[in-house]
């Protein structure tokens, strides 16, 4: 049944979206209002025509997003897409392209726009836990039955599934730094519009009345680091599975959460003053081996982890 609905999931996807997919743009350029253009940053909103693209950091346009390698400017830059990307990366810290108030701008779930070096505005909380939190996306169980399934094979039909999804919504947004269906550039930030997911919560179980016990998948390790590495391979489309294309381009990146002593949220006392002293067997026996599965290459190879607030 799981496998039918990763494949439907696939073959439904630009249906995701409303009757207004037709008018988003590629990439992850927003349509400008009242123009049609497409640019990255509201303020290239004006400078060209209807279904061109604005090139970054330059008052160029081209005519579509396939030519957006061609603008002026941008070899040697974070858009060389000819550099690796710690290249590109390097061009934005180490040569000091940013300062240190925009570095700062990025560092929060809504991310700033920075005109002049092209980059759009970003919402990194999408909570996609067990689907995408957005209108008409499948919504799979909880982590406490994903983990009574034992099958972690159902796990990357589910993950992938996910990330087909998240991707279809993405694409189909005219702004893609706002809202699902949103009339208007800059529109109203909501979870669930992106492709960083604040998922899987890989934490374990030690007590049945820890507020997010229905989030996560056991209170073992095994079966969980199990179940995490499947599920992530399929959410980020890098499984070697036969539903997967191994190697093909992300479809989403996942976040291992909460790294790494975490099961409290209120109670004994608030979680931004518990102290979370264990011992040294039960860090690298109990906690830390979801997280090494959840992470590790040739397992689930997550992108991005998220530290716990103890």
């Amino acid at each position: 049944m799981l496998l039918s609905i990763a494949a439907l999931a696939l073959a439904l996807a630009p249906r995701l979206a409303s009757s207004q997919a037709a008018r988003a743009c590629a990439g992850e350029y927003s349509l400008c209002p009242g123009s049609a253009a497409c640019a990255l940053v509201f303020e290239q909103c004006g400078q060209c025509a209807a279904g061109q693209y604005a090139c970054p950091m330059s008052s160029s346009c081209v005519a579509s997003a396939d030519l957006v390698g061609t603008c002026p400017g941008l070899a040697g830059t974070h858009f060389d897409t000819t550099m690796p990307i710690e290249a590109r990366l390097d061009y934005l810290i180490d040569q000091g392209a940013w300062t240190l108030e925009e570095m700062i701008s990025q560092l929060t779930d809504n991310a700033t726009e920075i005109p002049r070096l092209g980059i759009p505005a970003y919402v990194w909380l999408n909570d996609d836990q067990h689907g995408v939190k957005q209108p008409y996306a499948t919504a799979f169980p909880n982590g406490a039955s994903f983990g009574a399934s034992w099958d972690a094979g159902s796990m990357t039909n589910v993950g992938l599934a996910l990330g087909v999804e998240a991707r279809g919504v993405h694409n189909s947004l005219l702004d893609k730094s706002a809202e699902h269906g949103g009339e208007g550039w800059p529109g109203s930030l909501k979870n669930g519009a992106g492709l960083t997911a604040y998922a899987p919560n890989v934490n374990l179980v030690h007590d049945p009345r820890w507020g997010r016990a229905n989030e996560v998948m056991s209170e073992d390790p095994l079966l969980t680091g199990a179940l995490v590495a499947a599920y992530v391979r399929g959410m980020q489309n890098n499984s070697g599975a036969d539903l997967v294309n191994s190697g093909a381009p992300l479809l989403m990146a996942a976040c291992c959460k909460h790294y790494a002593v975490y099961n409290v949220e209120d109670l004994p006392v608030d979680r931004t003053q518990f102290n979370a002293d264990v011992s040294a067997r039960d860090l690298w026996e109990t906690y830390l081996p979801v997280f090494e599965r959840c992470i590790g290459a040739g397992e689930g190879d997550a992108q991005s982890v998220m530290c716990s607030c103890a």
